[in-house]
Formats: C-alpha cells, structure tokens, sequence
C-alpha cells in the first residue's frame, strides 16, 4: 500500500484506515521463513498536526527453529507500531520517527522492516532453553546426559593452565 505523505498532509482527509493481509513468506530472519501464512495488518494512517502518524497491528503465526536445541516451534507474532513518518528530517536521530526516502510511503515495506528489527538475534524455543549436550548432542531440555561436562576441546586445553 503506497501513500503520498505530501499529498495526505496537505489534503482534506484526515484518517486512512488500512485493513489487509501481508504476505510475508519471503521474509529470511537469520536463514528462516517463519511466515507460511499471511499475516494482518490493521491500522490507521493520522493526519496530526501537519505530521503522519502511523498506528498499525500486525499479527500472526511464525514457525520457528530455536537456535540453541534446533527444535521447531510456533510462536504468534504480536507487534504494535506507533510512528510518525517523515521524508524530510534535518539532523533528528530520533525512534519514534522512521524516515522516509521520499513523499512516497510504502507501508508495506514500513511493516517488514519494522516486524524484521522487531525479532532478537537469537530465536528460542523457550527463556530457559539448555540446548544441546556439545558431546553426545542429545536436547537437554528432553533428557539428561552422562557426558563429562568438564572434558576441554583440546584447541584450548593449553587456556586451561592459564587458570
């Protein structure tokens, strides 16, 4: 959905209602496609005060891989987004305005670039997640190992004497 941000503040139209779904299957997050299904979006465009504000809700289902114990998992996706859209900004570094590259907005790429910086650097099946047992690699959130835990990569057993 494009808008001419120049346009609608100058305009009579105060309000721009938006309510649609995203497709967002081609979205890669850290070498993932967690969005099989479309997600919805809805929200409004504001004309306040001679600025946009954009209120928007995105919500949906991602399917992830959690990056410590490599097992897969749903997880919704809950994200409000409350900005103000300027093309025109001079010497403001501020997060509560995203800035725009022209008059033009392309509320489509606003919401993937913003549900894109939403998300961690690390996706986790759960907070307190274990992972895997680094030698025998069985998921120790399912099943205790026996494994010596103390055993040392021997590339850094030499740091090892340094303690």
């Amino acid at each position: 959905m494009k808008i001419n941000i120049a346009q609608f503040l100058n305009g009579n139209e105060k309000v721009i209602p938006f309510d649609y779904n995203l497709d967002f299957s081609d979205v890669d997050i850290s070498f993932q496609h967690p969005f099989t299904e479309p997600v919805k979006v809805n929200g409004q465009l504001i004309n306040r005060a001679g600025y946009a504000y954009l209120q928007a809700k995105l919500t949906g289902d991602g399917h992830f891989t959690c990056d410590r114990c490599g097992e897969c998992y749903d997880s919704p996706v809950d994200l409000d987004i409350d900005t103000a859209l300027a093309y025109d900004l001079e010497d403001h570094d501020s997060e509560s305005i995203f800035e725009l590259d022209s008059e033009i907005a392309d509320l489509d790429e606003i919401f993937y670039e913003l549900l894109i910086l939403s998300f961690g650097s690390k996706f986790l099946c759960r907070e307190d997640c274990k992972g895997i047992c680094p030698v025998c690699g069985v998921n120790l959130n399912i099943t205790q190992c026996d494994c010596a835990k103390s055993e040392v990569n021997p590339r850094l057993a030499a740091l090892d004497t340094l303690l």
